[in-house]
């Protein structure tokens, strides 16, 4: 909501004593809005020693699902460019490293990479990622959750098991799903699975109740109130009463 923007805390900013201390508490708003670009005054870059994203659809929605029911996420450790400098980094979610000048105070992330690229997933919309992080508001979800979280990637375009999303689907349910996306989409009928558009398909035994979570979060960032979200995402998913209970559980 608008009256629950983070401002930006003094953390590396302007901050006379920023080297000295080891220990800082970040809002999460602020730190995915800094990762992603969102929030240009503060630049984190990946050191060439750490590796792209390798987490499963599995451990990232085992994330998201700490996050939504309130439970810690665990502390990143990143390390502080005194002074600007030139330097070979790789930004978050990119695959290809280059050279940038580095500004006093920029962060280099050492530990909390995989956190922080599944995070932004749901955070805002990433054109260029080969992952889509989705919510069902027509499924209940694990544990007592009201929705179901799913993902689609790259290699699985139409997602996983939908009671574990780090299980494969079966043969014949890939079969099934690329035979009804072809049916929908026959300009791509030629394309292997991993070729589709992401933007085009969707998890497999998913209900029409789908949106994608960063979708769901812009549109709290622009509502007025929970009220107002509630009813715009009942709109956007076409749901009932039934779905209103789980979309005000999500919020």
């Amino acid at each position: 909501m608008n009256s629950t923007t983070p401002t930006t805390p003094r953390l590396f900013l302007n901050d006379q004593d920023r080297f000295t201390r080891q220990i800082e508490v970040v809002p999460l708003p602020s730190w995915l809005d800094w990762a992603s670009g969102r929030d240009s005054s503060l630049f984190i870059a990946l050191p060439m020693i750490q590796r792209g994203s390798v987490w499963s659809g599995g451990k990232v929605v085992e994330l998201w699902d700490s996050l939504l029911r309130g439970m810690p996420v665990g502390c990143l450790t990143v390390s502080v460019f005194e002074d600007e400098e030139v330097s070979l980094v790789r930004k978050l979610g990119s695959k290809e490293a280059k050279k940038s000048v580095m500004p006093a105070g920029s962060l280099a992330l050492l530990d909390g990479q995989q956190r922080t690229l599944s995070l932004l997933l749901g955070w805002l919309k990433m054109p260029e990622s080969d992952r889509r992080l989705w919510v069902d508001f027509g499924s209940d979800g694990q544990a007592g959750h009201d929705f179901c979280l799913r993902m689609t990637t790259q290699f699985h375009p139409f997602g996983f098991q939908p009671n574990n999303q780090s299980n494969k689907l079966e043969r014949w349910q890939k079969r099934a799903a690329r035979e009804d996306f072809d049916l929908h989409h026959p300009e791509t009928e030629a394309l292997p699975d991993h070729r589709l558009p992401l933007d085009k398909t969707r998890p497999y035994g998913a209900t029409g109740r789908l949106v994608l979570m960063p979708d769901l979060l812009e549109l709290w960032r622009n509502s007025t109130d929970t009220t107002a979200w509630i009813e715009e995402v009942l709109k956007r998913c076409a749901g009932s009463e039934q779905n209103r209970r789980r979309i005000a559980s999500f919020a």
